[in-house]
């Protein structure tokens, strides 16, 4: 199981780099690779360590490999430099390095009172990445957890979604609970909802 960490040598980033070996201490095939980006002339992935690239923020990828390889209990640790010329090759990038999951710290907004939300880099990852994307605010001290509700209208790319993230829920020994919000703008009847769990169960 390959997770990626995008990291900006932040403590948040460590945060998600030891949520990722917390989340997978029972998983024995569990593989980490950090991923830094920055805006460049050209789109190419840099593997730190093994691609002859040296410059400051290849440096300072390396270093930070170096200082996080004690946290991984013997883990395989990776990093790669991603440097891309726009967003939508970034995203192309991320999704060429075929990874089972990508979990990334983000930092919480808050746009009205008592609402918090993800941040806007983070958000735009989850709308453009097709690899599932596991969120922290912090470091997960635990994850002893037995149950993951699964929010969802199980029609078309969420079914996709859903068969991506199952080697992992299957990997955590972990119960799914689905859960269908509805909407006065999107209402459906508990007998819709049925044959649609029905139909997802098939598939």
């Amino acid at each position: 199981m390959k997770i990626l960490i995008p990291t900006n040598f932040s403590k948040i980033s460590i945060d998600a780099l030891e949520s990722a070996i917390e989340i997978t201490k029972n998983v024995s095939n569990a593989s980490f690779t950090l991923v830094h980006f920055v805006k460049a002339d050209f789109n190419r992935l840099v593997h730190i360590g093994k691609d002859s690239s040296s410059n400051a923020v290849s440096d300072q990828c390396e270093q930070f490999l170096n200082s996080s390889k004690n946290l991984v209990n013997g883990k395989p640790l990776d990093m790669v430099l991603i440097e891309y010329t726009s967003s939508s090759e970034l995203y192309k990038l991320l999704d060429s390095m075929a990874s089972d999951l990508i979990l990334m710290g983000t930092q919480e907004v808050e746009r009205y009172e008592n609402e918090k939300l993800i941040g806007e880099n983070t958000k735009e990852l989850i709308k453009n990445i097709h690899t599932p994307i596991l969120c922290v605010r912090k470091k997960i001290e635990t994850a002893d957890f037995k149950k993951v509700v699964f929010a969802t209208s199980l029609k078309g790319e969420q079914l996709e979604e859903f068969n991506l993230l199952e080697p992992l829920l299957k990997a955590l020994n972990v119960v799914v609970e689905v859960l269908f919000v509805v909407t006065p703008e999107k209402f459906f009847t508990t007998d819709h909802a049925t044959k649609l769990y029905e139909k997802a169960l098939d598939n």
